[in-house]
């Protein structure tokens, strides 16, 4: 899985793609399959240079990060 490079714990992949943080534990070991939908959200993030705490940001309607302030 690509949280290691979006810099995701399993917790912060789990409410950003809406699911029981279980389940991502399940799709870390192997046990169950991630599906393709959410393995593809991942791979675009990566692919966009996007991290994970950013995705977090925009997922939670907050467009800009704390550290801009003036």
């Amino acid at each position: 899985m690509a949280l290691a490079e979006l810099g995701l714990t399993q917790s912060a992949a789990a409410r950003l793609l809406r699911v029981e943080a279980g389940t991502v534990g399940r799709w870390a070991r192997g046990e169950t399959r991630v599906p393709g939908t959410a393995e593809a959200f991942l791979r675009l993030l990566v692919t966009a240079g996007i991290t994970g705490e950013a995705a977090i940001r925009l997922a939670s309607g907050v467009t800009e990060d704390p550290g801009d302030r003036d």
